[in-house]
């Protein structure tokens, strides 16, 4: 059942990912390329303000997000790419090695993870394929997962990295906390704003 025919997912009025860019300083209209974590709705509710961008997603991601005038999509199918241990598919999106894609598929079957080359060093944006932090510390599979073993062997893989590559940032779909706060290279803007109010972080 989607989620969105039980519950309505509205970001507050200037805490949208397009009005947080705006008071920084960046325009979305200029973005060039905007990555798609997931279908759910509170990661795609800004998608309309990227009205210049080319948007990549998981397999079965085009023509879904709405809002959006004759969107151009880049949709990534996994099957016939690289493993880049200890993840079993990879893409490098630019052939250069700055944005590496690599599949995700357990909590929503066209996750798609990013690992970024930038000049402090890698870091890891998970989307919700890692929501919290603290679930790489658990042997629970996640629990709101379309596949919990794959959602598990995500899990597994993204701990792989970090205990084979310590250097990586982390940076899961809904947490700011342990991201570092003093690389030039990474802003938090309002990390204050990712403090659970009423979500419960462990059982």
């Amino acid at each position: 059942m989607p989620m969105r025919w039980l519950f309505e997912s509205r970001g507050r009025e200037g805490r949208t990912l397009d009005a947080q860019m705006r008071e920084a300083g960046l325009e979305p209209a200029r973005a060039r390329w905007v990555i798609i974590s997931h279908l759910h709705d509170d990661h795609i509710g800004a998608a309309a303000s990227f009205e210049g961008a080319t948007f990549i997603g998981g397999l079965g991601t085009a023509g879904k997000v709405l809002g959006l005038s004759a969107p151009r999509w880049r949709e990534v199918d996994f099957h016939d790419t690289r493993a880049l241990p200890p993840f079993d598919a990879s893409l490098d999106l630019f052939g250069d090695g700055s944005v590496v894609l690599l599949r995700g598929g357990g909590h929503a079957r066209e996750d798609v993870m990013a690992l970024l080359a930038l000049p402090g060093g890698p870091v890891l944006l998970t989307g919700d394929a890692v929501v919290h932090r603290e679930w790489l510390h658990s042997d629970d599979v996640e629990r709101v997962a379309v596949d919990s073993q794959r959602a598990a062997d995500v899990r597994n893989q993204v701990r792989a990295l970090l205990v084979a590559r310590p250097e990586v940032t982390l940076l899961p779909g809904h947490e700011l906390q342990g991201a570092p706060g003093s690389r030039g290279d990474v802003t938090l803007h309002h990390p204050e704003w990712f403090k659970a109010e009423a979500w419960p972080l462990s059982h």
